[in-house]
């Protein structure tokens, strides 16, 4: 397995019932420049449930069912990056 380049990143987003501030989180992650990026936007329990308006590849809804907190929704995103960086959004 080789090492994975210095410009990947994962950027985790969490969204609770905050659908235009998760997608400007998001479209101001995916406009970043000299690297690699990978959104996981946590939606926490929202109603009605995170849509990001986008279809990209480098976007990944993971809905949780209830609202987990900050710490809780930043765990879930987290875990599913697999980048070396990780920034919290």
């Amino acid at each position: 397995m080789s090492a994975a380049p210095d410009n990947e990143i994962d950027v985790v987003v969490l969204c609770w019932n905050d659908q235009a501030d998760a997608r400007r989180a998001i479209g101001s992650a995916l406009e970043s420049q000299g690297v690699e990026v990978r959104v996981h936007v946590v939606d926490n329990g929202s109603e009605p449930a995170f849509e990001p308006g986008v279809a990209d590849p480098r976007i990944e809804v993971i809905r949780s069912e209830m609202n987990l907190g900050v710490g809780g929704g930043r765990n879930l995103g987290a875990a599913n990056g697999h980048h070396p960086f990780v920034c919290f959004l």
